[in-house]
């Protein structure tokens, strides 16, 4: 069931992009593809995001990409903080 990921591409992901690649099963494993990729967010921007993830992916999903970034340095031109706002 599925689509299997081929050994080539995840060769190439991990040794090229630094990327994870992690085959699961939408169809039974849901709640766990939910888990696992909010704790890995959470990991990788430090807390700062802890749930992309709001519920389980659909049953029919086919592939998830994820990304994340975090930037912890100060800036070139500061801004004034008193003109932002949440």
């Amino acid at each position: 069931a599925g689509y299997p990921i081929r050994p080539e591409f995840s060769a190439i992901s991990r040794a090229v992009y630094n990327n994870e690649v992690i085959e699961v099963n939408f169809m039974q494993q849901s709640q766990l593809v939910q888990d696992v990729i909010n704790d890995w967010v959470n990991v990788r921007t430090h807390g700062k995001i802890k749930n992309i993830l709001t519920q389980p992916p659909s049953i029919d999903t086919k592939v998830i990409f994820a990304s994340a970034l975090y930037f912890n340095g100060e800036w070139n031109q500061h801004f004034v903080s008193s003109g932002t706002r949440r």
